[in-house]
C-alpha cells in the first residue's frame, strides 16, 4: 500500500508545491527515501539465514543479454520484438515526455506531475482489478 501511495501522491504533492525542478526531483528522492525506510521496517525477510546464496557479482552484468542474439535466430527475432515493443511504455517515456514538454511545448511543471501520478493510479488499479474474481 505504501509504495502504490507513494507512486501516485510524489509526483503530484511535489510538481504542485515546488517549481524548481531541482527541488522537484529533490523532493521526490526523499519521498523514495521514506518508501525504501517504511518497505525495510514493514517487510520481514522471509528465507532463512541457512538457505541464503551469497550474490555473485560477476553475474551481475547489464551487458549479458547480448548472448540472446548468439543463441538462434528465432531468440534473436524474439529479444527485438520484445525490445521494441518496450520502446513506447510509460515508465520509460516519461522522463523524454517531461524534457520535450518543458522545452518545446512550455508546459508548466505543475503540469508535467500529472502523467506520472496518472501513470501510478493505472497501475495500482490495475493491481486490484487483478483481484477481482473472474466472470
Amino acid at each position: 500500500m505504501y509504495s502504490g501511495a507513494s507512486i501516485i501522491i510524489g509526483p503530484l504533492f511535489t510538481a504542485r508545491l515546488l517549481s524548481n525542478l531541482r527541488l522537484h526531483y529533490g523532493f521526490s528522492a526523499i519521498l523514495a527515501a521514506v518508501n525504501i525506510a517504511m518497505l525495510l521496517t514493514k517487510y520481514k525477510e522471509t528465507l532463512p539465514q541457512s538457505e541464503r546464496k551469497p550474490i555473485n557479482w560477476l553475474a551481475c552484468n547489464p551487458f549479458s543479454f547480448i548472448k540472446l542474439f548468439t543463441y538462434s535466430r528465432t531468440m534473436t527475432t524474439l529479444v527485438l520484438a520484445i525490445g521494441f515493443q518496450s520502446i513506447g511504455e510509460p515508465r520509460f517515456a516519461i522522463d523524454i515526455c517531461s524534457t520535450i514538454w518543458r522545452a518545446v511545448h512550455n508546459v508548466p511543471t505543475q503540469r508535467m506531475g500529472n502523467l506520472p501520478a496518472v501513470f501510478g493510479i493505472c497501475e495500482r488499479s490495475g493491481g486490484r482489478l487483478g483481484l477481482l474474481p473472474r466472470l
